[in-house]
């Protein structure tokens, strides 16, 4: 770790030394350019221009810290000092405190990694616990708000097709996100989404069933009643289930109906693209006038060959296929046996792809917000499918755990406004509408 931070400093001007035992946390906060560190602490401190990091000596943060240091530091300036605290044996929790410019937070967990932060040299934010990866995302997420200068899109409309609602407060739960995620594992509701999305420019938005129950359609049917800004759901409803059109019927009496996620959890059967009860659905689906969302996260060339099974065996069937069919970006050029199932795939015209969840696919960790790490498949996906058949969704909340809404706005813009205003009218919001059958000016 300190031969990568100091490789990372680049030389002249680095302070790099390791923290004493017993060493106060008061000493930290007086005078943080010395880098002091907490009181049985065991890690190592570095200075990288005006940002003084006191980074965890431990291998399982190695890789989390050396790839995100030189971005922070650049990013941040002169605004924050930044602090990673191994906190050898944690007697108490430690919660996290902030000025209310900066922000407001209050973390109470067991373990043993922290973080610390200075404002201006002035206060201390400090955090310990499993809260690493919460916190860190966190830091992610406030430092592209004030280091991103990437425009933002001028469309007409600009309608995000995948984002998720749900309440784990619920007195039945939620099957989704699991209990341990600490991101994810709250209170996600329309206040919050409004909030984060109208000042990137959003003027609707398609929401996705995460949920496998049916009753969870008509709850966030309910919990959207009567505003205008959700624009349409994507339901969830088993294609294995006896009586899938009764349950579509019965759904479809809402408007804002445009789908069904083809998507089975927990003990459902698993999707057979092949299967007769599943192809029967498929076309009731169709004969409805609706579309499927098909979410194939991390399946490969098998992925596009089962989507290109079924776009041929239903070609009246409008099938949009959610986060880039589930691509691992791994920074590199793309799979040639993946982009050869994609050059086949493409000739069914009646195939949408989702240029969503990029942070999640991401291989690293938090995700990178620079374009080169995904542009080559965007770049397959593109030459491919055109600017016909590419439709922004985000997927939302999910996003949190790289960076903020507006960061992923940008990420997406820049590459389709590289294409032209009419490929960004499209990707933003004409494709979703033919694809989803919904009507703006």
């Amino acid at each position: 770790m300190v031969r990568a931070l100091r490789k990372m400093a680049g030389g002249g001007g680095e302070e790099l030394r390791r923290s004493r035992k017993g060493e106060k946390l008061n000493e930290l906060v007086k005078a943080p350019q010395s880098i002091t560190g907490k009181e049985g602490a065991a890690g190592c401190a570095i200075k990288v221009g005006e940002i003084g990091c006191l980074c965890a000596d431990r291998n399982e943060n190695e890789e989390l810290l050396t790839a995100n240091l030189r971005e922070i530091s650049r990013i941040l300036g002169e605004w924050l000092q930044v602090s990673f605290i191994w906190n050898a044996e944690p007697k108490r929790f430690a919660s996290i405190r902030a000025d209310s410019r900066l922000f407001s937070l209050w973390l109470d967990r067991p373990g043993a990694s922290g973080l610390a932060i200075f404002w201006r040299l002035e206060m201390c934010v400090v955090g310990s616990g499993n809260s690493m990866k919460c916190l860190f995302s966190l830091i992610l997420l406030m430092t592209t708000a004030l280091g991103d200068e990437r425009p933002l899109p001028e469309v007409k409309h600009m309608i995000d097709t995948h984002i998720h609602l749900y309440d784990p407060t619920r007195e039945d739960g939620i099957p989704w996100p699991p209990k341990d995620d600490e991101v994810l594992y709250k209170p996600h509701l329309p206040a919050e989404f409004k909030k984060v999305s109208k000042p990137a420019g959003l003027t609707g938005v398609i929401i996705v069933e995460a949920s496998d129950r049916p009753v969870d359609n008509r709850w966030v049917l309910d919990l959207v009643k009567g505003d205008d800004y959700f624009v349409g759901l994507v339901g969830n409803i088993d294609p294995y289930a006896d009586d899938f059109a009764a349950q579509l019927e019965d759904l479809k009496k809402d408007s804002r109906l445009v789908g069904i996620r083809a998507r089975n959890g927990g003990d459902k059967k698993k999707i057979d693209y092949a299967d007769p009860k599943f192809l029967a659905s498929m076309r009731e689906l169709a004969k409805s006038g609706l579309s499927v969302d098909i979410l194939v996260n991390g399946a490969g060339v098998e992925a596009v060959e089962q989507v290109d099974q079924l776009a041929q065996a239903i070609p009246e069937l409008r099938i949009v296929v959610n986060h880039v069919f589930g691509y691992n970006f791994d920074g590199k050029v793309a799979d040639p046996n993946w982009v050869a199932a994609v050059e086949k795939m493409a000739k069914n015209k009646n195939v949408w792809r989702k240029i969503s969840g990029l942070y999640q696919r991401s291989l690293k960790q938090p995700a990178p917000h620079t374009l080169d790490h995904y542009r080559s498949v965007l770049d397959v996906l593109w030459e491919n499918l055109g600017a016909e058949r590419l439709i922004f969704g985000s997927n939302w909340p999910c996003t949190k755990n790289s960076g903020d809404y507006p960061s992923f706005v940008k990420l997406v813009n820049e590459y389709f406004s590289a294409k032209g205003q009419e490929a960004c009218e499209r990707y933003f919001w004409k494709n979703a509408a033919q694809a989803y059958r919904l009507k703006f000016d």
